[in-house]
């Protein structure tokens, strides 16, 4: 009997039984904390929604579990009202705030300063910006400024435009954040979008592209498209992993020392990226192949 009149007890004081709350129902549920998105969001009407004093109770943690939803709600010119830039700034900064940049009006998508000064907050927090970046307009996707903003706060390099991709800067700050990040989680960095960028023609020193070989030799195969004969960064791809020697330019897949260096270690790889041609024309008294390795070749290229 007790526990059936403490879960009447428990409807009433949510509402379940409201099917439209009422601006002292509304208030009861803010300040008890009590308000729950996806029990009271929809019964809440838009007049009481959009009111500025409960928006500000609604953006600030607990209640503001899931921006995107309370977003959804809003119309257009609340979301475009120049006296809400502020609490949206608090909302679009929230932990669960990575998809709610496309649920903003477009007039806000494409405010430069209040785009900015979200993403230096999420900078200052050394936190990631999600793909708010992804969900500007592409005015404000284009400026280097907001581009370098969202890249230091972990915006993935493949949103950015092409223009953009050829940057220094840009480049340099991909690289820097995955440091940190590496740094912060105590692990190795991995630069995973490497191949998102077009360095070629971004006048690199090539010591400073050895670094990131060097913590991140995998990445070879990305560099090689743009730098493909550069000897010394084949070098330290292979001494990595053998396996890299794939992705070499051809020229360099005939170098002898990386012939030997590669056909000591595993000579199927030879045989798979050098033509029957090229592997007879070889002057195997010059190398350190074991007898294994040169029957092996001799072999493959017999069955050719």
């Amino acid at each position: 009997m007790a526990n059936r009149i403490k879960k009447q007890n428990k409807k009433v004081k949510n509402f379940d039984d409201v099917k439209v709350l009422n601006e002292a129902q509304l208030w009861e549920l803010i300040d008890k904390k009590e308000f729950a998105w996806h029990e009271h969001l929809n019964k809440t009407p838009l007049h009481l929604l959009e009111d500025r004093k409960v928006l500000e109770k609604l953006v600030d943690p607990p209640l503001s579990v899931y921006p995107p939803d309370l977003l959804k709600r809003l119309s257009n010119k609340c979301k475009s009202n120049v006296k809400n830039k502020d609490i949206f700034t608090r909302l679009l900064t929230n932990n669960h705030a990575s998809f709610a940049m496309r649920e903003m009006s477009k007039k806000r998508r494409d405010d430069l300063d209040f785009v900015l000064n979200i993403l230096q907050i999420y900078k200052d927090r050394k936190e990631s910006s999600g793909h708010i970046y992804d969900d500007l307009t592409p005015r404000l996707k284009n400026l280097k400024k907001v581009a370098l903003l969202a890249i230091q706060t972990g915006s993935d390099p493949r949103d950015l435009p092409d223009k953009l991709k050829t940057d220094i800067d840009i480049f340099k700050a991909y690289i820097k954040y995955q440091n940190q990040r590496a740094k912060k989680y105590k692990r190795k960095p991995y630069y995973f979008h490497l191949k998102e960028f077009k360095f070629k023609t971004m006048g690199l020193d090539l010591n400073y592209i050895a670094k990131i070989l060097q913590k991140d030799p995998d990445q070879y195969q990305h560099i090689c498209l743009h730098l493909s004969n550069l000897k010394e960064f084949a070098w330290v791809a292979l001494k990595h992993d053998v396996r890299l020697y794939q992705h070499l330019s051809a020229r360099l897949k005939k170098h002898r020392a990386i012939i030997n260096y590669v056909g000591t270690r595993d000579p199927r790889l030879l045989v798979q990226n050098l033509s029957s041609q090229t592997l007879l024309k070889i002057n195997y008294s010059k190398l350190d192949l074991g007898k294994k390795a040169r029957k092996y070749i001799f072999a493959s290229c017999k069955k050719t």
